[in-house]
């Protein structure tokens, strides 16, 4: 009889919102970019918590997100917003990632070379961007924006 007995728990109506247990967060920003599309209300930011992730700029909700390692392996570097795609380096240079920002889906991840990171970029003209541009300090490497494949790569002095 034991097994029959049934416990419940429940909130009273005034008490809603109030008493809520489960909450999300992402964490101290890093990077922060604000979509530019007509009517746009997402931020897509990379935390120091290791996580990607979009949020509705009017009301704070959580639309995506992403959490990475919680070690150094899955820091973020950089980010960069171009459309509909959010560029990151992370794990000091050594992975690049395309995500999706409209559901948050990886688009590719590479593997980039060893070697210090400096900086990321886009290459392109006007309002057709169609490379991410990696310098470490002894390469600039050239990648194509919507695979990751490497197109060029020059060797520093």
């Amino acid at each position: 009889w034991a097994a029959l007995l049934v416990l419940a728990a429940a909130v009273y109506e005034d008490q809603v919102g109030k008493f809520d247990w489960r909450q999300q967060y992402v964490g101290k920003l890093k990077f922060a970019s604000l979509e530019f599309s007509p009517g746009s209300k997402k931020l897509v930011v990379a935390t120091e918590k290791n996580v990607i992730a979009a949020l509705n700029s009017r009301t704070g909700e959580i639309l995506w997100r992403h959490v990475d390692k919680g070690t150094a392996e899955g820091a973020v570097d950089a980010m960069l917003l171009y459309g509909q795609d959010a560029i990151t380096v992370s794990n000091g240079g050594r992975i690049m990632r395309s995500w999706e920002t409209n559901i948050g889906g990886l688009n590719w991840e590479i593997t980039l070379d060893s070697g210090s990171f400096q900086a990321l970029g886009l290459v392109g003209l006007q309002d057709s961007v169609r490379y991410v541009a990696v310098l470490k300090k002894t390469t600039l490497a050239l990648h194509h924006l919507s695979s990751g494949h490497l197109k060029w790569v020059e060797h520093l002095p």
